[in-house]
């Protein structure tokens, strides 16, 4: 995720599923759901630790992987192996595995970057 020009990123406090907020950010195809481990320092981290929302990091052949072009590799305590989704959690201070189907979080939205 860019965190470079923070005006572009919108926090979503609507506890959504991962697709359903995947969905929402890329309806107009100009966002995509953003990507982050939660320790990037000029991330709104009060927001983070309450709302707790989804990253969008996706489980590929057992590696965490960004979901927008599945490069970037990520650190997710994984609480069962069924789970290809994540989000930050506060208790853990890190991403958490959760069902994409089931797990209802909020979620941030960033402009579609140019090489993605």
């Amino acid at each position: 995720m860019d965190f470079s020009n923070l005006k572009q990123l919108s926090q979503h406090a609507t506890d959504s599923t991962y697709e359903q907020a995947r969905a929402f950010c890329e309806l107009r195809g100009t966002h995509v759901m953003a990507d982050f481990s939660g320790q990037e320092t000029n991330l709104d981290q009060r927001w983070l630790i309450f709302n707790q929302p989804w990253s969008n990091v996706r489980k590929y052949n057992g590696i965490w992987l960004d979901g927008n072009n599945q490069v970037k590799k990520y650190n997710v305590h994984q609480t069962d192996n069924r789970h290809n989704c994540a989000y930050y959690s506060s208790s853990y201070n890190m991403l958490v595995s959760e069902s994409c189907h089931q797990g209802m979080h909020p979620f941030i939205c960033e402009f579609r970057p140019k090489n993605k």
